[in-house]
């Protein structure tokens, strides 16, 4: 999750401790066993859970770009991402 197709520049630049500690609470009683399932029942979870059509509904300025990217966005897609959120916040400046 945090390495995973994460350019080498980027994952030299992240600290061991984040996905260690990550991984120590992966191994408290009971947490393995709920993440398995999870991922066993993954297409029923995000069927169910929809978050960002939730989001887009309880929000109406809201807006969604779906990217190609995981947990570090901002560093393996901040081309992409920048001028987005950037254009995002001026908009709703200037109407608020």
């Amino acid at each position: 999750m945090y390495l995973s197709g994460v350019p080498s520049d980027v994952t030299a630049s992240i600290p061991a401790e984040r996905w260690e500690e990550d991984w120590r609470g992966l191994n408290l009683p009971g947490r393995m066993e709920t993440q398995r399932a999870l991922v066993t029942d993954y297409a029923t979870c995000v069927t169910r859970w929809a978050e960002t059509v939730s989001w887009m509904h309880d929000l109406p300025r809201m807006e969604a770009h779906v990217l190609d990217a995981g947990h570090r966005l901002l560093e393996t897609h901040s081309a992409v991402a920048a001028p987005l959120i950037m254009d995002f916040i001026e908009r709703t400046e200037r109407t608020a």
